[in-house]
């Protein structure tokens, strides 16, 4: 699930997750993404150093990604501290940070990693263009960025989860190059069964409300759905849906996009 970040009340932040931390393990598609994140990463790497998970929400991709690749160490940020007890009982012997990703100044006290994630976040993010320059001062040259979002159009439940914008793939990919990435490899996922749970949860919006956001935790049957509807999603059409992923390395030059002086080499 993805975390607001720039332009966020803190207060509303810590109620948002509280909110929907009882169903957050449980829903298809996040458990979707995370299984989607670790096993194209599987196909081009064995091992990471270092990790960091950028918008990390309540940690459970970085702690996914912890458990398949053994990373030596795991970092994570997020735009609000009051998620730090959660994020330590899922990855204890992380380093998280009080970050945001849409701050022209953000800066973390760690030096740049072998893989950043950046899983369901970007589309909360008011000025993008500066949460992409961000994301390619984190990432050593020659490192990975994972980055996970949605296209289509943004329905009812995306608005309550704070989605801004959507995105078109070729353009995303262009402006992930644009800031000294080449692209490994993207694609759109999800068709026809998550596009069809999401018209669904927009139509039924206040049932989602107090059947899976509000209670303490989701009933047997909504985590039986849950649990089927994740594994139908593995079984939906590449190449089509509202899933966007992209897996990128990063280069050791790059393009200045705020000075326009063609190619700059970096450390």
């Amino acid at each position: 699930m993805s975390t607001p970040q720039s332009g966020v009340d803190l207060e509303d932040y810590a109620d948002y997750w509280e909110q929907l931390n009882a169903s957050h393990s449980h829903h298809p598609g996040n458990r979707y993404r995370y299984w989607l994140v670790a096993h194209r990463l599987s196909k081009v790497a064995a091992r990471f150093d270092s990790v960091l998970d950028c918008g990390c929400g309540d940690g459970s991709l970085l702690a996914v990604i912890r458990e398949k690749f053994q990373p030596v160490r795991c970092y994570g940020f997020d735009v609000n501290s009051t998620n730090v007890d959660m994020l330590r009982s899922r990855v204890p012997d992380g380093e998280f940070h009080c970050v945001d990703l849409g701050d022209p100044a953000a800066r973390l006290p760690i030096p740049p990693v072998d893989l950043a994630l950046c899983s369901e976040v970007i589309e909360h993010v008011p000025n993008d263009d500066v949460a992409l320059e961000n994301l390619a001062r984190f990432v050593a040259p020659g490192g990975l960025l994972v980055l996970t979002t949605q296209a289509g159009p943004i329905r009812r439940t995306e608005q309550f989860l704070g989605h801004l914008r959507h995105y078109d793939l070729e353009d995303l990919r262009a402006r992930i190059q644009s800031v000294g990435f080449e692209i490994v490899e993207s694609s759109r996922s999800g068709w026809p069964l998550l596009d069809a749970q999401k018209r669904v949860a927009a139509r039924f919006f206040q049932q989602v409300q107090d059947h899976v956001i509000k209670p303490q935790r989701p009933s047997f049957w909504v985590r039986s759905v849950f649990a089927a509807l994740f594994h139908a999603y593995k079984l939906c059409a590449f190449g089509r849906g509202p899933q966007l992923f992209v897996l990128a390395r990063r280069l050791p030059t790059r393009v200045s996009a705020s000075k326009g002086r063609g190619m700059e080499r970096e450390p």
